[in-house]
C-alpha cells in the first residue's frame, strides 16, 4: 500500500478493494497533514525572512511570493485535489454501489465513519497541523503588521 501511495497519484476510484481504498484514504489524510507540517517550518521561516527585507515595496513583494512558493510546493506534493468530504462521499458511494453483502457493507460504513470521526471531527485536522496553524498565524499577522506600518491608517 505504501508502495503505491509513493509512485502513484492518489486514486481511490482505482483501488479494486475497497479496504484498500479506506487505508488509502486514512494514508492519504495523515500524510497531507504531515506534509502541511513540514511545510509550515518553511512558511515560517520565509516569514522571519520577509522581516529582514529592509525596502518596504521590496518587503511586501517577500510576503507575496512567500506565499506563492509555499502554495506551489504544497501544491506539487499531491496530485489529489479533492477535499476530504468529497473523498469520504466517494468512498460511500462506492461501498453502497459495490459492496454486495449487507453485512460487509456496514462493516465498511463503519470503517468509513471511525475514519471521519478519528481524523475530520470537531478539531482534530487542526490539532494535526499545528506547526502550520501557527506559522500560518504567524504569516498573517505578520503581514497585517507590515501592512500597517506601510500605511499607518489602515488598522486606525
Amino acid at each position: 500500500m505504501q508502495a503505491f501511495l509513493d509512485t502513484q497519484p492518489l486514486s481511490l476510484a482505482e483501488l479494486p478493494r475497497i479496504d484498500d481504498a479506506l487505508r488509502a484514504f486514512k494514508a492519504h489524510m495523515r500524510d497531507y497533514w504531515a506534509a502541511l507540517n513540514d511545510e509550515g517550518v518553511w512558511l515560517f521561516l520565509s516569514t522571519v525572512g520577509c522581516w529582514g527585507v529592509p525596502q518596504p515595496a521590496f518587503q511586501m513583494t517577500a510576503y507575496f511570493v512567500t506565499v506563492m512558493m509555499f502554495g506551489s510546493r504544497l501544491a506539487s506534493r499531491y496530485t489529489e485535489r479533492r477535499s476530504f468530504k468529497t473523498l469520504a462521499s466517494d468512498l460511500e458511494r462506492r461501498i453502497h454501489q459495490e459492496t454486495a453483502s449487507a453485512e460487509e457493507r456496514t462493516r465498511q460504513f463503519l470503517l468509513l465513519q471511525q475514519l471521519q470521526k478519528a481524523y475530520l471531527s470537531g478539531l482534530r485536522p487542526l490539532m494535526a497541523s499545528k506547526v502550520f496553524a501557527v506559522s500560518w498565524t504567524f504569516y498573517g499577522t505578520s503581514f497585517v503588521y507590515a501592512l500597517a506600518q506601510r500605511f499607518p491608517g489602515l488598522l486606525a
